[in-house]
């Protein structure tokens, strides 16, 4: 057992550090993504609050255009999912045919919604405000392609396999002195174990891909349709009477 003894503690650290980075990855992007929901709701509720009540369209297409950011920023992730099939529902024909277009049609809508603002008649502190919004939607899109296109090393990665694999493989030898046939159930819950924890540094390792992504889509998508119901209704309440 002296062998394993000695390896056991550095195995320990490749898969500790394999993992917590792996954590680390998947907690940065959903810190993002609940960012994004926050700020979405924020912007929405800003464009209905500031566009003057001849600019209904304008809002509608804001409302429609912040919940296309957040379903093309998780095909654009995902890589295999349908943006057509995901902003069906969300954008008018012309304006999804003009998002299908373009090679990036997260940055699309982002221009699309700073024009939107640009051409609301809004004063410049609004629009500052407004503003600040769309740069941090930005800095969501570009922290999430950082997070995608640079993943942890390959060879890391396979070290750390082939590493366990090998150890694993071994330590039957070294068991089976003192262990007997004990030495299949307790090769079998190790191996589970450390497996187990490989794995899971596996699948976290992309967090896009096991996020609830759909779900806060929906959220923003729910809260959006919302908040431009009752926009009437709240301003009847704050102002006394119809706008």
């Amino acid at each position: 057992m002296i062998p394993f003894t000695v390896t056991s503690a550095a195995l320990s650290l490749l898969l500790v550090f394999r993992t917590n980075a792996s954590y680390d990855r998947w907690w940065e992007g959903r810190k993002l993504w609940g960012l994004l929901l926050i700020r979405s709701r924020d912007f929405v509720r800003q464009g209905l609050t500031f566009f003057g009540p001849d600019e209904d369209e304008l809002k509608a297409r804001l409302v429609r255009y912040t919940t296309a950011f957040n379903y093309a920023l998780k095909v654009h992730l995902r890589g295999d999912e349908d943006l057509k099939t995901e902003l069906k529902d969300v954008l008018e024909p012309k304006e999804l045919d003009a998002a299908l277009q373009d090679p990036h049609p997260s940055n699309h809508i982002l221009f699309v919604l700073s024009t939107i603002v640009n051409r609301a008649k809004i004063n410049n502190l609004q629009a500052s405000r407004m503003d600040e919004n769309l740069t941090t939607f930005s800095d969501i899109l570009g922290a999430c392609e950082r997070i995608l296109r640079a993943p942890i090393p390959l060879s890391y990665t396979r070290h750390t396999s082939r590493s366990l694999i090998l150890w694993l493989t071994l330590l039957p030898m070294a068991l089976v002195g003192d262990c007997g046939w004990l030495t299949i159930p307790i090769e079998a819950f190790i191996a589970m174990v450390l497996l187990g924890i490989e794995d899971i540094g596996v699948q976290i390792e992309e967090p896009f891909s096991i996020l609830p992504l759909e779900a806060i889509c929906k959220t923003v998508d729910a809260n959006n349709r919302a908040l431009y119901g009752q926009q009437r209704s709240v301003w009847e309440l704050a102002e006394g009477q119809s706008p």
